[in-house]
């Protein structure tokens, strides 16, 4: 049952009647309906064509005030049967469905010229005249009509076979590996549970399989599976499902919902599309309007951002990027229709380019030319804008979720997009993505060689906070820069090939000068401007700072490495007698001034080799030598 058969037409044209005489199954199961005699719900039944070939139809409601419902059964199928009564023909629905359908990507059809009984020969003849007229301006066009009656059964039989012949063109739907069921029920049943229907698509599902509901990542595995009724162990793309779940309650799913496998799509506020209007459209589309937008089995409220103009006019198309009230599960390639909510109209339709994309500035072409190569360039060129719009590139995984195709797909495309994209680490980076971090990363180091060339490197930390990377890509880029000749790493830091390091001599002599006063002079050190005048440069003290022969402890107070560490031992060693102390009896252990102490200690606390209680310091740790922030 690999194929979905949905109805379409005005109300009172026969649909429900013509599924039950095909079938034997009534679509219509509320009471409600059975007493207006009118389909207000989606009603679903199987069907065994000529040909042994199984099919799902869904039954859609005809009445206006109902379209909403139509939307969410329109969905997903793959031929349309449009019932037209031969003794009124061409009505309003018929024309919205038409269009509906249209909107929705449906290309295949079948015309059920439904109680031909009630007509006689020219009427019918009339009938099927206007009818090919109607759909000759559809993409439906030369779509075969077939009169039949379900009182009589007359033309029964060849409805089917055109149905069975016309669906025989059809490709099965593909194995994505990302399977997705929008929801268009859910209830629950004694003995079973929560259970909940809909057309699977883009993957197969399996009995025990962990699955996850969006939006809202409601997590739940599934018990079983059927198709009409028949128990299954493998739900198939293409199939109508029920799917019978453990670890929810079915008031926490809706219609409009999506079951995916968990951290395969993701639901989106958010997305740009193309948009056409109909030729009828009551309306133009507004900038900054407000509309209802049907994807999936999902109706939500969005706000509409024209990226050009002040507003789409019927029967014209262009890019937009939708504001959703609520998220929705959304792939690109999705195809949606858009409603006016007050009064109630059809205005247009489309299909979603970007999930995941930025606001972006109105008029601004370079946006409009990567829709443009999203809209017309398949798989490839989805990834590859996914690549240009990331900056530090995007792990397998994570297009997979943006750009709604399985991972043997997506790991399929990285590799035929060959130098275009570059591994770094577990993630692919686009190409000239890669040049513009390899540039800013040069750039960077430039300008602190030109500033600090007495410095061996930056600070591997500096670098990663200047170019804003987190830290496990940091390490990734590093290495990669390093592997390309582009960047000189040096124990904790990064450097030009062939810069830093260098001292000259009169500056290894000035520094050797500041250092021996600085170890004279031990834990009384002198103060900032005595040392300036010894010939202390801010260079100077970066580099002695980067040798570890000195440690800045307050602005104002620099220790040799000695004193420092004379000065660590002696506080660890008072502390581990004493238990703890305070600033003055640890001033007195060391034989220094407060001047020294106070950022001392401050120091040891930062560095968790000490713990401050009020004016008392106990021992956290034993650190080592050189524990210390510089400052």
């Amino acid at each position: 049952m690999r194929y979905v058969i949905g109805t379409a037409g005005h109300v009172d044209h026969g649909k429900s009647s013509l599924v039950l005489a095909l079938t034997g199954t009534d679509p219509d199961r509320l009471v409600e309906e059975k007493r207006r005699g009118m389909t207000i719900e989606l009603g679903f039944a199987s069907w065994t064509l000529p040909g042994g070939e199984p099919v799902g139809i869904i039954d859609v409601p005809g009445h206006r005030r109902f379209v909403r419902t139509m939307l969410a059964g329109a969905q997903g199928i793959d031929l349309v049967l449009l019932v037209i009564a031969a003794d009124e023909g061409v009505m309003p629905q018929t024309r919205e469905h038409l269009a509906i359908c249209e909107l929705l990507g449906a290309q295949r059809a079948v015309v059920a010229l439904s109680k031909s009984d009630l007509v006689d020969g020219d009427m019918l003849e009339l009938a099927r005249g206007e009818v090919r007229e109607v759909i000759a301006a559809s993409s439906m066009r030369g779509a075969p009509v077939v009169a039949c009656s379900s009182v009589t059964g007359h033309g029964l039989a060849e409805l089917a076979t055109t149905v069975g012949r016309t669906l025989a063109s059809a490709t099965p739907r593909a194995d994505h590996g990302r399977p997705r069921l929008y929801i268009d029920r859910s209830f629950s049943l004694p003995g079973f549970g929560t259970i909940v229907t809909g057309t699977l698509e883009g993957g197969a599902l399996h009995p025990g399989e962990e699955v996850s509901a969006l939006p809202g990542d409601h997590r739940a595995r599934i018990r079983g599976l059927q198709h009409h009724g028949r128990a299954v162990e493998r739900a198939e793309p293409g199939t109508r499902t029920a799917v019978n779940l453990t670890g929810l309650s079915h008031r926490e799913l809706r219609r409009g919902m999506a079951l995916v496998r968990p951290g395969v799509l993701a639901a989106t506020a958010r997305i740009d599309v193309r948009v056409r209007l109909l030729e009828a459209a009551p309306a133009a589309l507004r900038h900054r309007g407000g509309v209802v937008l049907y994807l999936g089995t999902a109706e939500i409220a969005a706000g509409v951002w024209l990226l050009d103009g002040a507003e789409l006019d019927p029967g014209a198309s262009g890019y937009a990027q939708l504001d959703l009230a609520t998220p929705v599960c959304a792939a690109p390639g999705d195809r949606f229709v858009l409603r006016r909510a007050a009064p109630a109209a059809t205005l247009g339709g489309g299909v979603v380019l970007d999930i995941a994309p930025h606001r972006h500035r109105r008029r601004d072409r370079e946006v409009a030319t990567a829709l443009e190569r999203r809209e017309r360039g398949g798989l490839e060129a989805l990834v590859a804008e996914e690549l240009r719009k990331a900056r530090l590139g995007a792990e397998p995984a994570a297009l997979v979720s943006v750009c709604g195709a399985g991972r043997k797909e997506i790991e399929a495309t990285l590799a035929r997009l060959g130098p275009q994209v570059r591994p770094l680490g577990a993630r692919r980076i686009a190409a000239e993505r890669w040049t513009q971090l390899r540039e800013a990363s040069a750039s960077l180091l430039e300008a602190f060689h030109a500033a600090e060339p007495l410095r061996a490197g930056m600070s591997r930390e500096e670098w990663r906070s200047r170019l804003r990377l987190p830290a496990a890509v940091a390490t990734d880029v590093a290495h990669a820069l390093s592997s390309e000749g582009a960047l000189a790493e040096r124990d904790a830091q990064l450097a030009l090939p062939g810069r830093g390091g260098d001292v000259p001599d009169a500056a290894r002599a000035a520094a050797n000068a500041v250092l021996a006063v600085l170890e004279k002079r031990g834990l009384d050190p002198p103060p900032m401007s005595e040392l300036r005048s010894a010939g202390l440069t801010p260079p100077l003290l970066r580099l002695l700072i980067d040798e570890r022969r000195v440690v800045r402890i307050a602005p104002d107070v620099v220790l040799s490495a000695g004193a420092y560490a004379q000065a660590l031992g002696a506080v660890e060693a008072a502390l581990a007698q004493m238990g703890e102390a305070t600033v003055a009896q640890l001033r007195d252990r060391l034989g220094a001034t407060r001047r020294v102490v106070v950022p001392l200690l401050e120091s040891l606390d930062s560095a968790r080799v000490t713990i401050r209680d009020g004016d008392i310091r106990r021992l956290r740790r034993r650190p080592s030598p050189m524990t210390s922030p510089s400052r």
